[in-house]
């Protein structure tokens, strides 16, 4: 009968890197560039890929070693067992439990760590191990007592695996008997262990008081994540890392997202909000009276600002190699109405991509300490003579900040109005200011669709003049509409979005922690169409 042919040296295999590095940074990488190069989904996409080739060893052991890892000494039946416990963590990651899989994923790194590091000694070798852990890491922090133990777990384990024998024995190879027997059990407990954390209901769930307790878990993700189970407990186990105290009002928050009521809810403020919209407990007022002291810092720097803006607007050809200076419809769309106001994104909660064109401006909010992150950082500009239709932004827990800038250089002037933007201004129905430029804050009617009543509020921009006027700070969960009374120039201002000032910073870190988890949900499963 023909010998089987040799296995390669470990870490020799002709495609080590390619499988375990170059392969799947292809794959996170294409996966976060479609949601905006959310770090959190570059995370959980690199470790899917990973361990989905990286599982191939648990039905063709001797095809995955001589084509990626050779020949590390293992008996056959340990990659079987770890091609399991990889693909328990494929499933555990794509039903959104993080915790248990960061655990598993540990404890198969402290193995890759002995047998690289300490038993062949090749720490070249190492780094596809190094990168799964700082992915890990990236994608949800793992409890801590647990990941220690599980990393010498599997230190352990190798280290068993791998002893020398000092007895000969009467069967050589790579099967049963070429193994002790204690490091089966450790190793055949681990791979239960892994089973046994993908069947549902079996994760660990906190039992602090007023611990978000998601409903039970369902076999196939829903498109939708505040409707998805596998959605909360993972975000739970995220926020709740073994560490962190209860946040009741985090808890009330969640609960507010699960609820399955009307799309938009108004709340007793006047405040319109969507289901994950409404944060409990936070002062609300349309302007705020009492503005924060870096928004004096924003506005002694203002011209500076300006002067950076305009020196971008300048260099046309690169802008449109970033795909445009400007965005038309802000975040609703191309809707009659929308257009009239347009957005440049300088940093968003989940990518900087340009803020290197504005340095300036990015040390500015740095070093002001500016707390921006939960939506935008931007620049905006309504078009001459024009509002938006009265809308929300329907979130709470953000306040935005506006800073009136003086652009002297007009990079291009507003298109003509449409038929269907000149039907929206003569429809409309609200009694702007007469002149300047601003935000101007109104109720809405019982169906959430028109304006009803006068002017609730004003933050101006801009003077009759066009002179600009101080910052303001203000809540859009408020019902607005920006305007533009001046006949022939936009009006700029500057955008940055920051968390709400009654938010401790636990808090601030869970919103965050849900804001890119359901952003990285969202591109794992689109809704239908998408």
């Amino acid at each position: 009968m023909a010998r089987s042919k040799p296995l390669p040296r470990a870490g020799d295999g002709p495609l080590f890197f390619v499988a375990l590095v170059l392969i799947p940074a292809f794959s996170a990488t294409i996966a976060a560039s479609q949601a905006d190069w959310n770090h959190v989904l570059w995370c959980e996409a690199y470790l899917v890929t990973v361990f989905s080739l990286a599982a191939v060893q648990g039905v063709a052991p001797r095809a995955y070693l001589r084509l990626v890892e050779g020949d590390l000494g293992h008996p056959l039946w340990v990659h079987r067992g770890a091609g399991l416990v990889e693909v328990c963590v494929v499933a555990l990651r794509l039903r959104g439990a993080t915790a248990p899989a960061g655990v598993l994923t540990v404890g198969l790194m402290g193995g890759a760590a002995w047998t690289w590091l300490a038993h062949h000694q090749r720490p070249s070798r190492f780094v596809p191990a190094a990168l799964v852990l700082l992915a890990t890491l990236g994608a949800a922090s793992v409890p801590a007592y647990a990941g220690l133990a599980a990393y010498a777990s599997g230190a352990a384990s190798a280290t068993l695996i791998l002893r020398p024998r000092t007895a000969p024995r009467r069967r050589q190879g790579r099967g049963r008997a070429a193994t002790p027997a204690a490091a089966r059990r450790l190793v055949a407990a681990a791979t239960l262990v892994g089973a046994s954390a993908l069947a549902p209901g079996t994760t660990k769930r906190p039992t602090r008081r007023g611990a978000i307790r998601p409903a039970a878990a369902v076999a196939t993700p829903r498109r939708d994540a505040l409707d998805d189970a596998d959605f909360w407990r993972g975000l739970c186990e995220a926020v709740y890392d073994g560490q962190q105290a209860a946040l009741p009002r985090f808890d009330e928050f969640c609960a507010n997202c699960r609820d399955q009521g009307p799309a938009l809810r108004r709340l007793s403020s006047g405040q319109v909000v969507a289901r994950d919209g409404h944060y409990p407990g936070l002062a609300a007022h349309p302007v705020w009276d009492a503005p924060p002291k870096w928004l004096f810092g924003l506005r002694l720097q203002a011209p500076q600002i300006a002067d950076e803006m305009s020196e971008v607007l300048f260099e046309r050809a690169r802008l449109r190699a970033e795909g445009g200076a400007w965005r038309d419809g802000f975040l609703y769309g191309g809707a009659a109405g929308y257009r009239n106001f347009e957005l440049f994104e300088v940093r968003t909660a989940a990518s900087a991509r340009r803020a290197a064109s504005f340095p300036a401006t990015t040390a500015l909010l740095d070093s002001l300490e500016v707390p921006d992150g939960p939506r935008i950082v931007g620049f905006g500009r309504q078009r001459p003579d024009s509002a938006l239709p009265v809308h929300s932004d329907k979130a709470t827990y953000v306040l935005t900040a506006h800073v009136p800038l003086d652009l002297l250089h007009e990079d291009d002037a507003a298109p003509a109005p449409d038929a269907e933007e000149l039907a929206f201004r003569l429809d409309f129905k609200l009694d702007l200011p007469s002149d300047g430029a601003g935000l101007a804050f109104a109720d809405l009617d019982d169906a959430l669709a028109e304006p009803v009543g006068g002017l609730r509020a004003v933050a101006q921009w801009h003077d009759a003049t066009g002179r600009p006027l101080p910052p303001t700070l203000v809540d859009t969960s408020f019902p607005h509409t920006a305007y533009n009374r001046r006949a022939n120039r936009h009006a700029y201002v500057l955008l940055v979005d920051v968390w709400h000032p009654d938010l401790s910073e636990e808090e601030r870190r869970a919103l965050a922690l849900f804001q890119a988890r359901k952003l990285g949900w969202s591109a794992l499963y689109p809704a239908p169409g998408l």
